[in-house]
C-alpha cells in the first residue's frame, strides 16, 4: 500500500508548552477496556511527566462536540474543543484518550463497509488540533482477525435487539471488511501514519508487559510505578488473595480473542462455586460488576464457513500489508522540543 503522508511534530516556539495527545482508537472488542483498566492504574504519572487519562466512561453524559454527533452535540465544536483543551493543559503535558466511538460504531451492516465514519471523525479532530501547532497528535489502533471481529459485531447487534438491522451474513462482501482500507482512510484523514497492534497479542503480553508496550508504541516514557494488572482487565490480580487462591487454573480465561464479556461470565461461574454466599454477595459480585459492567455475555454467532474462509484471506493479506505499521512506534516524547 502507498505510504501515508507525513506530519512531522511541530517544534517551533508558539508561546504554549508542547502537548502530546495520544488517541487509542477503539475498534470493536479489541481490548479497549483492557487499555482503560491498565492505563488508569498509572495514577497521573509517567516518569517525570504529569499525565492525563480519559476513558469512554468519562465521556458518557458529557458528549464532546468535536467527535460526537446527534441531538446531544453542542452547536460549536471548536469552542467545545478549546474548553476541554484548557482543562487538559492544567492537568498535564500528556493526554491519552481511549474511547470506542472515535472511529464510529458497529452498526455498519448497511453496505458501507468497515467503519465508514472513521475518516470524517478523525479529520474533524485533526482540523481542531491544527489550530494549535504545539499539539502532537499520536494515533494507535488495535486490529483483529476479521472473522472473529465480524462475528462479535453481529452478536452485539443481536444482543441489543437490532436483529432487523442485520444483513444476512452470507451476503456480506469480504472486500468491504479490509483493515488495510480502513487504515488508509484514517491515515489520509489524519495526514500521518497510524501505529497498529494486533489484538491477538494482548493475552500473550499480559499486564505490565502489555501496558509498557502500549506506552512505548505511543512514544511515552515507562511509568515509574505501575500497578500489576492481570489478563482479565485487572480483575484477577485485583482480587483479594484469599478469594483468588480458591480458583483453580486461571488458564481458561487467558485464551486468545475471548471477549471481556465471555471472560467475565466464565470468571463469575467459576468463582460462584468456590466462595460462600456471603462472600459472593458482599465481595465478589460487586467486584465483578465494577470490572465487567455487569455484562452477561453475548449470543454466539457462527459465520458461514465459506464467508469465514474469505474473510481469513483478506485478514492474511491485510496483516502482511500492514506489517510495517504493526512494528512501528511513535518517536519518543523527549524528542519534542520544549519552549
Amino acid at each position: 500500500m502507498t505510504e501515508p503522508p507525513s506530519r512531522e511534530p511541530e517544534t517551533r516556539r508558539t508561546g504554549a508548552a508542547p502537548f502530546v495527545l495520544c488517541l487509542h482508537l477503539g475498534a470493536h472488542r479489541t481490548g479497549t477496556t483492557l487499555v482503560q483498566n491498565r492505563i488508569a492504574a498509572l495514577h497521573g504519572r509517567l516518569g517525570g511527566e504529569r499525565f492525563v487519562f480519559v476513558q469512554n466512561q468519562d465521556l458518557k453524559g458529557q458528549p464532546w462536540a468535536f467527535w460526537c454527533r446527534g441531538r446531544k452535540v453542542e452547536a460549536d465544536p471548536d469552542a467545545d474543543f478549546e474548553r476541554h483543551l484548557a482543562v487538559w493543559r492544567k492537568n498535564g503535558r500528556i493526554l491519552l484518550i481511549s474511547a470506542e466511538d472515535f472511529i464510529g460504531t458497529t452498526a455498519m451492516f448497511d453496505g458501507r463497509g468497515l467503519y465508514p465514519e472513521a475518516g470524517t471523525r478523525i479529520r474533524r479532530l485533526m482540523r481542531l488540533a491544527s489550530a494549535h501547532p504545539e499539539i502532537d497528535v499520536r494515533l494507535l489502533m488495535h486490529i483483529r482477525r476479521t472473522p472473529d471481529f465480524l462475528a462479535s459485531c453481529l452478536a452485539q447487534e443481536a444482543a441489543k435487539g437490532r436483529r432487523a438491522r442485520l444483513r444476512d451474513p452470507s451476503r456480506i462482501d469480504p472486500a468491504g471488511f479490509r483493515w488495510a482500507d480502513l487504515v488508509a482512510r484514517i491515515e489520509a484523514a489524519a495526514g500521518q501514519p497510524l501505529v497498529l497492534r494486533d489484538f491477538a497479542d494482548l493475552p500473550r503480553l499480559g499486564g505490565r508487559a502489555y501496558t509498557t508496550d502500549l506506552l512505548a508504541a505511543f512514544g511515552l516514557p515507562n511509568p515509574t510505578r505501575l500497578q500489576s494488572l492481570g489478563p482479565l482487565g485487572g480483575a484477577v490480580d485485583a482480587l483479594p488473595a484469599r478469594i483468588a487462591d480458591r480458583i483453580p487454573g486461571l488458564g481458561p480465561w487467558r485464551r486468545p480473542n475471548a471477549s471481556l464479556s465471555t471472560r467475565g461470565v466464565a470468571l463469575a461461574d467459576a468463582m460462584r462455586s468456590h466462595v460462600d454466599a456471603q462472600t459472593w454477595a458482599h465481595v465478589v459480585r460487586p467486584f465483578l460488576s465494577r470490572h465487567f459492567s455487569a455484562r452477561t455475555g453475548e449470543p454466539a454467532v457462527t459465520l458461514d464457513p465459506s464467508l469465514a474462509a474469505a474473510l481469513d484471506e483478506t485478514w492474511a493479506s491485510d496483516r502482511a500489508g500492514l506489517a510495517d505499521r504493526l512494528a512501528a512506534r511513535h518517536p519518543p516524547i523527549r524528542s519534542i522540543a520544549r519552549p
